[in-house]
């Protein structure tokens, strides 16, 4: 009882272009046959599934459902028809509808399709952590298809449980490797688990596959962050921004691109609007907040080193980027007290150090802060928060900043 999921590929080579208004010309021809058969066999549910999952395939959605009233009126209990049901509401964003009929059918009917629609409509709700659960049997299977292999690394991606995101893209890397999405998502997890060999893998086959794809030009941009290559990085984050204007994410690359080359006003107006969409990202707290200290704002930089500091005390650059604010303010007991914690939890705190330079009255002059800051850059090729201070930090020793 599954839906044909090759319809929609079937449908764009019909058309011969990817474009929508094409495949649903080429749609609709299609449907206006289905039609002429279906007038001769009524009661031929092959013929009724596949005019409705054609319209679907083709987003001709209101075709689809007219269709599916006329189905369901007749056999209004069939499971054949419900998920059909259960897949419209799904693709015209009533998840929370497509959950309700989907709940139960899966219960009814162990499906691995309905297993994926079901998960799909549950993540875009934000119920990430069902989602999982939904696609464990899914994904166990060696043969799991690309969509739903894709959206359980997704998920878990989402939840910050990104080992189980990576093993799950390496159970299934050797036969997904021609699927743009999965190699996209497996990217970004592998990013973000530090396996930056395996991303920077994943994205270039990525766009070997689709060059415009947004996921690996933000990994890549990403990696140049990491390289200190602002100008690389800026590309690749312009790129991903065409096809995700919105995205958090790439606006931090831009920002911290900006920030790399100096262009602090630009990098303060990119990184605000990051941290708006991204407020959860301490990374992106941070590099605002040195962003605002560069340009002699040191209570705003304060503001956005307490917002990282409350997303998690255990950072180290959070508490030495306050020490660095204090220090600069001349509160030097009050900075030498943030710098004692930042290196109880990190010995390497470039900030830290740094604020301890400042009170000393050591920082610009005698102490060779730019030396200590590519030591530390050894190897850090993530783009992270912490490895942002140090570039800056390093930038600011040498302008005299502090």
């Amino acid at each position: 009882m599954t839906i044909d999921t090759s319809l929609d590929t079937s449908l764009r080579r019909l058309a011969g272009t990817p474009g929508q208004l094409d495949l649903q010309h080429a749609a609709a021809g299609e449907l206006d046959r289905l039609a002429i058969y279906l007038a001769q066999d009524p009661d031929n549910k092959g013929l009724l599934a596949r005019l409705i999952d054609t319209a679907i395939a083709a987003g001709l959605h209101d075709r689809a459902q007219q269709t599916l009233h006329e189905a369901l009126a007749r056999l209004p209990d069939d499971d054949f028809f419900l998920h059909r049901q259960g897949k419209l509401l799904l693709a015209t964003g009533k998840w929370r509808e497509a959950v309700a009929v989907l709940e139960p059918l899966l219960l009814r009917h162990e499906d691995p399709v309905i297993r994926h629609h079901l998960a799909s409509a549950q993540a875009k709700l934000g119920l990430l952590e069902q989602a999982c659960a939904v696609l464990a049997p899914v994904v166990a299977q060696p043969e799991a298809g690309p969509e739903a292999v894709t959206l359980a690394i997704h998920a878990h991606h989402g939840l910050k449980q990104v080992r189980t995101a990576v093993e799950i893209a390496e159970q299934h890397a050797d036969r997904l490797g021609g699927h743009p999405g999965f190699l996209g998502t497996a990217a970004l997890a592998c990013l973000d688990h530090e396996d930056l060999d395996q991303a920077f893998r994943f994205a270039a086959a990525v766009l070997a596959l689709d060059p415009a794809s947004a996921q690996a030009h933000a990994v890549l941009g990403t990696l140049a962050l990491g390289e200190a290559d602002g100008e690389r990085a800026e590309a690749h984050f312009l790129q991903a921004q065409a096809s995700l204007p919105d995205d958090g994410r790439i606006w931090s690359g831009l920002g911290t691109a900006s920030l790399l080359a100096h262009r602090l006003e630009q990098a303060e107006e990119r990184l605000a609007r990051a941290v708006h969409r991204l407020p959860d990202h301490i990374g992106t707290w941070h590099a605002l907040a040195w962003c605002h200290l560069l340009l002699g704002k040191r209570q705003a930089a304060h503001v956005c080193f307490e917002q990282a500091l409350a997303l998690d005390r255990n950072f180290a650059e959070s508490h030495g980027g306050i020490a660095v604010v204090l220090a600069s303010e001349g509160r030097h007991g009050e900075a030498a007290d943030f710098a004692r914690t930042a290196l109880r939890l990190d010995a390497d705190c470039i900030s830290a150090r740094y604020a301890r330079a400042i009170i000393l009255g050591e920082a610009g002059n005698g102490q060779d802060v730019g030396q200590m800051v590519r030591r530390l850059l050894a190897g850090r090729r993530s783009g992270s928060g912490q490895a942002l201070a140090d570039l800056v930090l390093s930038r600011s020793a040498r302008a005299g900043h502090g």
